[in-house]
């Protein structure tokens, strides 16, 4: 049988998830921080126990129990078919496994299709090293992420950080409360910004995003070393960073600002919907510059979802125009940009569209 456990039980299972305590998000589940489900096979004296967070799903204890087990394919099977994620529109389900011998059980648990495998790396940071407060270009301002910033910025503020506030810490006004976060602005837009994704003791996690036409000036370096400077302020001592292994832009940053790798890990992706799924692939092999493979992946994409999102065509573009498939890297262009791509800055960073920007149709499309 699978239960789902109250807050009051929630410390029970604590013991199980010692070995995935580079997790943070995990701990400050366990005491309610953020938003949360766990379940268990026996409130009790659980054995094993599965914990849904915004920043992944997480699973340990004993691996042969057949009962839990089939419990826990129909609520992953459910998750998948309704959406009813923690996070608003995510689309897969990122999962943790210890010990290793889960990795025998998850056809059990995904039986529609094997899930992806996620490389991952920690850092840590326990001492700042990048001057930030030098580094500020002319015409942009840092400023901490908080209700003044808010009502300045009111009908401004990108729907992302306030979706990262709902998910995280359970809205704005916790997140005014308890969270932290500072952000860069360029004309009074908000550009660039580094949130607490959560915090536990003495320790916290934090996560950044730039807007593309800003990224590759080293925005991301300066606001995240000014969040991490605010967090050693406010007395933690170990702030912690996530990304996937093939992000290198996010782990160099990192590095930069004073972050340490940890630990490399390993997250199961199993991804809801075809076409997202071979949108992934398609990504995947674009990573390695192996264009005619993402190319052909994108193609299986469209073909279930032809409305699929701007950035989808942008990305699949790239890849037909990396193996030369000028028509073609065209008109997913076009579509990209009717879909709403405005990035153009961006585009015009590609190395793969070199040879489409002498083109008569390279101008006429932008002059669009």
């Amino acid at each position: 049988m699978i239960y789902e456990l109250t807050p009051r039980d929630y410390e029970r299972v604590r013991p199980l998830f010692q070995d995935l305590d580079h997790h943070l998000i995990i701990r400050a589940a366990l005491e309610n921080s953020t938003p949360t489900q766990i379940y268990a096979d026996n409130v009790e004296s659980p054995g094993v126990a599965f914990i849904c967070t915004v920043e992944g799903y997480f699973l340990a204890g004993t691996s042969n129990n057949t009962a839990f087990n089939a419990g826990l394919r129909d609520l992953l099977r459910h998750i998948s078919d309704t959406g009813e994620t923690l996070r608003a529109h995510d689309d897969a389900i990122n999962l943790a496994i210890f010990p290793q011998a889960w990795e025998t059980a998850l056809p059990e648990l995904f039986p529609q299709r094997a899930p992806l495998p996620e490389h991952r790396l920690k850092y840590t940071c326990t001492e700042l090293r990048f001057d930030w407060t030098a580094q500020i270009p002319a015409e942009y301002q840092v400023h901490r992420l908080d209700a003044q910033l808010l009502e300045r910025c009111a009908g401004r503020v990108p729907e992302h950080i306030f979706e990262w506030m709902q998910a995280n810490w359970g809205g704005v006004e916790p997140f005014l409360q308890r969270g932290f976060g500072f952000c860069l602005l360029h004309n009074d837009n908000i550009v660039s910004w580094c949130i607490g994704d959560c915090a536990s003791g003495e320790r916290c996690e934090v996560g950044i995003h730039t807007l593309p036409d800003y990224r590759r000036r080293g925005l991301a370096a300066i606001i995240t070393a000014a969040t991490v400077a605010d967090c050693f302020e406010r007395g933690f001592t170990h702030i912690g960073w996530h990304c996937n292994a093939g992000n290198i832009g996010s782990w160099k940053t990192a590095e930069k600002v004073g972050f340490v790798k940890e630990k490399e890990y390993v997250f199961h992706l199993q991804l809801f919907d075809d076409a997202v799924y071979f949108a992934e692939i398609g990504w995947r092999h674009l990573q390695e510059k192996r264009y005619a493979k993402a190319a052909e992946s994108y193609a299986q994409s469209f073909a279930l979802k032809p409305d699929a999102p701007h950035y989808w065509y942008h990305t699949a573009a790239i890849a037909a125009a990396g193996v030369g498939e000028t028509s073609t890297a065209f008109d997913y262009l076009r579509r990209a940009i009717e879909g709403g791509w405005q990035h153009f800055a961006f585009t015009e960073t590609r190395e793969e569209f070199a040879a489409l920007r002498h083109l008569p149709e390279w101008e006429r499309l932008f002059e669009q």
